[in-house]
């Protein structure tokens, strides 16, 4: 803390504020078909959490991956990415060998 000192000889307190590095994150969510249903959501529910440590300007990115990696979300600020995350990650319908 630091104290402002005012021409009527009383101080004000004032607390420093901490500068706090922006990050940006990408995460990789897999969607292939042994991912379907609990796994699937549990792997959205982790990117959810993910979301909620995040600060307002921190930026966020999602790819998802069966065969082959597909962007989801570009990165951006992390408020925006939420919608995404849920619209865009289904599981990938299992194949039959």
């Amino acid at each position: 803390d630091s104290k402002i000192f005012r021409g009527d000889d009383s101080t004000l307190d004032v607390q420093k504020k901490e500068d706090i590095p922006s990050l940006a994150l990408v995460l990789v969510i897999d969607r292939s078909g042994s991912m379907s249903g609990p796994k699937i959501e549990l792997a959205k529910e982790a990117a959810r959490a993910t979301l909620d440590v995040l600060q307002p300007t921190d930026k966020l990115g999602v790819i998802a991956f069966d065969s082959a990696p597909t962007v989801v979300v570009r990165l951006q600020r992390a408020a925006t990415a939420l919608a995404r995350i849920d619209a865009d990650t289904p599981a990938a319908p299992r194949r039959r060998a």
